[in-house]
């Protein structure tokens, strides 16, 4: 009696339910039979499990991917936005900067030729760059 209690605490649970269940008053061809087909739903339920564990963390993995992707791409656009702007700032700076050297040579033009056109010595010309 003890060692039919050892087998069934050893046994796998799907197979103490059959046997419990099913094989009573049948034959052992039947019984075999009834464990092997057991058996083989439970290996096939869990290959499927597998498969599906598998494919929900493949698709998992695709979407985390692409969301990765949606925010690299959102952090180049504010990154080159940036850039951008911080070029025209500098092409503002150089352009007033010409802007203002040039009026300063066109200035000093104006100015010699006022003095040449009175008669006075012309000024010495400064170097502006």
């Amino acid at each position: 009696r003890q060692r039919l209690v050892e087998m069934e605490q050893q046994a796998d649970p799907q197979e103490r339910l059959v046997g419990s269940m099913s094989c009573e008053g049948l034959s052992q061809d039947l019984c075999a039979f009834l464990r092997a087909t057991t058996k083989l739903q439970s290996v096939y339920r869990g290959h499927k499990s597998r498969l599906w564990y598998d494919e929900s963390r493949t698709i998992k993995h695709r979407h985390a991917t692409r969301l990765q992707a949606a925010f690299r791409g959102y952090m180049g656009r504010s990154q080159t936005k940036q850039l951008q702007t911080r070029h025209m700032s500098v092409l503002r700076v150089q352009a007033a900067f010409r802007g203002h050297r040039t009026r300063e040579r066109v200035r000093e033009r104006v100015m010699t030729r006022l003095e040449e056109m009175r008669g006075a010595r012309p000024r010495r010309r400064t170097h502006v760059s």
